[in-house]
């Protein structure tokens, strides 16, 4: 989690992000404490990372490519949420799924574990770990009507390609259910 919240941080205005040691034995400015379990799940909407709604507000659009990985969302828990969604189902026909693992020994593992042929099979294509669409200059590039769910960190008008495309950035796990569903679903009242 420190290598995504490091990477999200330029998106909240910071010149860099940093983590400590374990316990700092250094003075702390502030902290900060968030109950988890009291919210709810949130996706950025287009066309800014901090244009972000709760997911149930934007349910059930339809979409049509899903991107899972890269820097910001390619661990291995992250791609083990996408194998447990896609083992038991599989990508909507019109959805165009792609999964970046973050690095070789990612991909390795993945393929070690068998996740790699299940998400395969599921419908989904498996890329070079790494860089991903986010970028706009390879693999996964979007068209003006396209609708993208993103696990990656931007979603700037072009950034994955057409400036028109409506790219929403979530968790792996709201991008892969959204990707067997064919539209924005929120997990935990998903029916997929």
């Amino acid at each position: 989690e420190r290598m995504t919240v490091c990477n999200m941080g330029t998106e909240l205005g910071s010149m860099i992000t940093l983590f400590g040691e374990e316990e700092p034995e250094t003075d702390v400015m502030r902290t900060l404490t968030v109950n988890l379990s009291e919210l709810k799940p949130q996706i950025a909407c287009p066309f800014s990372p901090v244009n972000v709604k709760p997911v149930a507000e934007v349910a059930g659009t339809p979409i049509t490519q899903v991107a899972v990985g890269s820097c910001t969302n390619g661990r291995l828990n992250d791609i083990e949420q996408v194998y447990n969604v896609l083992k038991d189902r599989k990508v909507a026909s019109h959805v165009n799924m792609l999964v970046f693992p973050a690095s070789r020994d990612i991909q390795n593992e993945m393929d070690r574990r068998g996740w790699s042929e299940v998400i395969r099979n599921a419908g989904a294509t498996i890329l070079n770990p790494g860089c991903g669409p986010c970028f706009g200059a390879h693999e996964g590039l979007v068209s003006p009507r396209d609708v993208v769910v993103s696990s990656t960190n931007r979603n700037f008008p072009g950034r994955m390609g057409s400036t028109e495309a409506q790219i929403y950035l979530a968790s792996p796990l709201t991008a892969t259910l959204s990707a067997v569903k064919g539209e924005i679903v929120e997990p935990g009242a998903e029916n997929v």
